[in-house]
């Protein structure tokens, strides 16, 4: 979580409040260590497990939580300044159309 956070802080230094998603969110680990270094960050977690997203939900109740697989995001193109997808793509057979779907919901000069 420290790298994520690292490498998030280093391509987000110029954003106000951004948009953050983290795909594969599991029960929001991640998300709930980054709103605690970083509250003005604004998150959307998805996951496969409808039961990991009704636990991340409670887990972090100020952040957009919902089932969805990471190679087919419910997103608009350019939601997000940043996606952040940890342990997660290996887990899929489809990982060049999980890549696809990363960079298609990020922003210009946004980080993936």
């Amino acid at each position: 979580h420290r790298h994520a956070h690292r490498l998030l802080s280093r391509g987000l230094k110029a954003k106000n409040a951004p948009q953050i998603l983290d795909a594969g969110c599991g029960t929001g680990g991640l998300i709930a260590r980054l709103q605690r270094h970083e509250p003005s960050w604004r998150f959307t977690g998805i996951d496969f497990s409808p039961l990991a997203c009704e636990l991340a939900a409670k887990r972090v109740p100020e952040s957009e939580i919902r089932p969805a697989s990471i190679t087919e995001l419910p997103f608009a193109d350019g939601s997000f300044d940043a996606v952040v997808s940890l342990d997660v793509v290996c887990q899929v057979d489809e990982r060049e159309k999980a890549f696809e779907e990363f960079f298609r919901c990020t922003r210009p000069g946004g980080v993936v």
